[in-house]
């Protein structure tokens, strides 16, 4: 099964993304009950095949800790109120990043500026 049918914002464009990115935040804030953190120790996943944008990093971060749709934030002040629980994960957790180096590759200073982010919070990064 090819990633756009399994992971839909994939196969958007970046403009299309970002509007994505918008409905997964309204929809997390419209939850009357949000969902449980995991326990601290868990491991993540994030397939990061298709992380060539801001929008598109934080839709595969929503997805790898909240499964799809879901939300962990839209930029890195959200990611660090969503590191401080209350948003699906208990920090300190791991988080095995597959193909990161896409990310790091256009994502640039911002890659790294979010490495930081999860670091500050002991989240174990497994960079593949």
């Amino acid at each position: 099964m090819s990633d756009h049918v399994t992971r839909p914002w994939t196969a958007l464009d970046p403009e299309a993304r970002r509007a994505r990115l918008a409905e997964v935040q309204d929809a997390h804030f419209a939850e009357v009950l949000p969902r449980a953190d995991d326990p601290a120790g868990t491991t993540y996943t994030l397939h990061g095949k298709h992380v060539t944008d801001r929008s598109a990093l934080f839709l595969a971060l929503g997805e790898a800790i909240n499964g799809p749709g879901g939300y962990f934030g839209g930029n890195l002040d959200a990611l660090n109120d969503c590191l401080r629980g209350g948003f699906g994960a208990t920090a300190p957790f791991t988080l095995e990043w597959e193909d990161s180096e896409v990310a790091r590759t256009h994502l640039v200073a911002y890659f790294d500026s979010a490495l930081d982010v999860f670091r500050e919070h002991s989240v174990e990064l497994r960079l593949k």
